[in-house]
């Protein structure tokens, strides 16, 4: 199954589709009455999430007394879901972050991932970001999260972002077809399009890891889900940090969980797993200086309206007291 062409697309996005019909119900069991029902925010279905979604499928927040409803829910929304108590956790630091900065009394008790996951890929006769320039770099939207991504991950490797002329397809998946069809000389693309591009002989040239760590997912709270119900927090954070474990520990279970969710062949699904692996942080942690950075730079492209101090959104106190008991 290495030759993908545009069928084995359809396939991952229909595998995409019905997670998005599936992800509102709620774990239930025969003891479910006695457990917390919890609804947490989630911006999108992706391999973003995927520590969410591992620990239902294995059954961890089972294990911690948690009975959990994923809603997707994005952009404003969130604000109002949050402080009207109809979302319980937000797993998105984007835009979640930017909603604390500009007064949503909610804080980030943890990060379960350590940057967004998106590749360049390049043609087969397009080796090096040195190379770029002149040409055209499809990306889902222009002032997006891939497209200024993008341009950190070409900056970062000496090229002058403003000189590639970038195209907005409306989607990774329409990228991932422009690629494909030619259209464009590379695509901004995230996982598993990465690795089934990789399989046809395209090149990757540069990944959001090169740019260190940047926010991306993790636990957001209300604050006054943390003043009243602190018990359920740590029991959340408990179960992250045990799928955290999870993925890194059982890749077999892991990689088959990948394959038969999002339709992929055992060697792709193993290359996506690993793919994945390095952006985990173990201890629930990313440092708060790049978020500070994030939150700076975000300033200054005018998305909040005043600088914000890091630490009155972000506070690994009940992270760290659960590190201490474990």
């Amino acid at each position: 199954m290495r030759a993908w062409e545009n069928t084995n697309l359809s396939r991952v996005l229909g595998s995409l589709s019905l997670i998005l019909l599936l992800l509102p119900i709620s774990t239930r069991s025969a003891h479910a009455q006695d457990r917390d029902k919890i609804r947490v925010a989630l911006s999108t279905v992706s391999f973003t999430f995927l520590v969410n979604l591992i620990a239902k499928e294995a059954g961890i927040f089972k294990k911690h007394g948690l009975e959990v409803e994923s809603i997707l829910v994005s952009g404003p929304a969130q604000t109002a879901a949050l402080a009207a108590g109809e979302i319980d956790y937000n797993s998105s630091f984007v835009p979640g972050l930017l909603l604390a900065a500009k007064g949503l009394p909610a804080t980030v008790v943890m990060a379960t991932t350590k940057t967004p996951f998106f590749y360049i890929i390049s043609q087969p006769g397009i080796e090096t970001i040195a190379t770029l320039p002149g040409k055209k770099v499809a990306v889902s939207r222009i002032g997006s999260q891939s497209h200024n991504l993008t341009r950190s991950m070409i900056r970062q490797s000496g090229v002058n972002p403003d000189a590639v002329t970038y195209i907005q397809t409306g989607s990774a998946s329409n990228s991932f077809t422009a690629l494909n069809a030619k259209s464009v000389d590379a695509a901004t693309l995230s996982i598993p399009f990465n690795v089934l591009m990789r399989q046809k002989g395209f090149n990757q040239l540069s990944s959001t890891q090169s740019i260190g760590i940047y926010p991306n997912t993790g636990l957001q709270v209300p604050k006054a889900k943390i003043e009243k119900n602190r018990v359920q927090v740590k029991s959340m954070i408990r179960a992250f940090l045990d799928s955290l474990k999870y993925i890194a520990n059982e890749k077999g279970k892991v990689s088959d969980y990948i394959q038969r969710t999002w339709k992929l062949s055992p060697d792709v699904a193993e290359q996506t797993y690993k793919d994945f692996l390095p952006s985990l942080p173990m201890d629930g942690k990313i440092s708060l200086e790049a978020v500070q950075e994030y939150l700076d730079q975000a300033y200054k492209n005018n998305e909040i309206p005043q600088r914000v101090d890091v630490n009155t959104i972000v506070d690994y106190s009940i992270l760290d007291e659960v590190l201490r008991e474990k």
